[in-house]
């Protein structure tokens, strides 16, 4: 049980360093634009930097999933690249299909990785609510 805590707060740790990362990189992006890109361009100009920013912490996220699947490969809790992707992916967005499961004795790592999701999708919708609050200035 404690080597699971262990591990399960590695990598929350970090993933949640990378994605505070592109966070920051997409932070200073939009900080730096120049507003007057912005001002009487329509609505093109801030659709495109929000699309930007948001595909980009898509980016971050798929990146969380996949160190997940790694470390269940690692781990030998998977077999396949496909079924250990496939779980991080469930357990990370909360769906939880209940098709694929960990075995018992790893079974804590599920609820890490399901909260490690939970953090990053809040810091995520933070960062974009505080990105349209400042493109719309």
């Amino acid at each position: 049980m404690f080597l699971q805590i262990f591990i399960g707060m590695a990598l929350v740790s970090i993933t949640v360093l990378i994605q505070v990362i592109f966070i920051q990189l997409a932070f200073n992006r939009i900080r730096n634009h120049p507003p007057e890109h912005l001002q009487g361009s329509g609505i093109m100009a801030p659709v495109l930097l929000m699309t930007g920013a948001t595909m980009w912490l898509f980016l971050a996220l798929c990146i969380a999933v996949l160190i997940w699947a790694l470390a269940f490969l690692v781990l030998g809790i998977f077999d396949t690249f496909a079924h250990a992707m496939y779980f991080s992916a469930i357990a990370f967005t909360t769906l939880g299909f209940g098709d694929v499961l960990l075995p018992q004795n790893w079974q804590l790592l599920s609820g890490f990785s399901a909260a490690n999701g939970l953090l990053l999708f809040g810091l995520n919708t933070g960062f974009l609510i505080e990105s349209i609050r400042k493109i719309c200035e």
